[in-house]
């Protein structure tokens, strides 16, 4: 009688698992193959993973009940480096499985810093071909006031950026001729009328 019950309860214990089911999970790595470092947000966590860095993250995916359940699910990827524009991606991750992303340089940049007296308060650029600036890249109400910079993304090519401040379109200036280089990062402290040398 004793072994019966023993049976019956073994029966209840692996009904009982299968009922509970199983977690399923994957894994994700995002390498930073871009020449500077990355910030960003993936799958709601921030995370920042230096130039040539990795990070590998391990996403729940659900439970299965009766071997019946989710085995894969998409998460989200943010973010940007000085050499990476801003950017969004979803990736499709799969039980037991690792997923691999990488982040590769897709601009160059400039650091434009104000070494000037007065603050600047429209920064406008164009490619060395065109005649006409774009928009401003300054958000309504920002200014960069004296020693803070600012991150000019450029496309790879020549680019000529306009400076306006003492809000006033009467005072402005204009950088000629700044090459663009994949991957590269330049700093400028600008002061009005200076000449570069690139």
């Amino acid at each position: 009688m004793k072994r019966h019950y023993a049976l019956v309860g073994a029966g209840i214990i692996c009904i009982a698992a299968l009922l509970a089911g199983c977690s399923t999970d994957g894994d994700v790595t995002v390498k930073n193959d871009a020449s500077t470092n990355f910030t960003g947000v993936l799958h709601e966590d921030r995370i920042e993973i230096p130039a040539g860095g990795q990070i590998t993250m391990n996403i729940y995916i659900g439970k299965s009940l009766l071997f019946v359940g989710p085995d894969e699910r998409d998460v989200s990827l943010t973010g940007s480096a000085y050499t990476k524009k801003p950017f969004s991606t979803t990736m499709n991750i799969t039980n037991g499985e690792s997923t691999s992303y990488s982040i590769t340089d897709d601009c160059g940049a400039m650091i434009l810093e104000n070494g000037f007296s007065s603050f600047i308060d429209t920064i406008k650029v164009r490619n060395c071909t065109d005649t006409k600036f774009g928009p401003t890249l300054l958000a309504p109400n920002e200014t960069i006031t004296t020693r803070k910079d600012f991150l000019i993304r450029l496309d790879e090519g020549c680019w000529d950026i306009a400076i306006y401040y003492f809000d006033s379109e009467a005072h402005w200036d204009t950088i000629f001729n700044f090459p663009s280089e994949l991957g590269e990062v330049t700093l400028l402290i600008w002061h009005p009328d200076s000449t570069y040398t690139f």
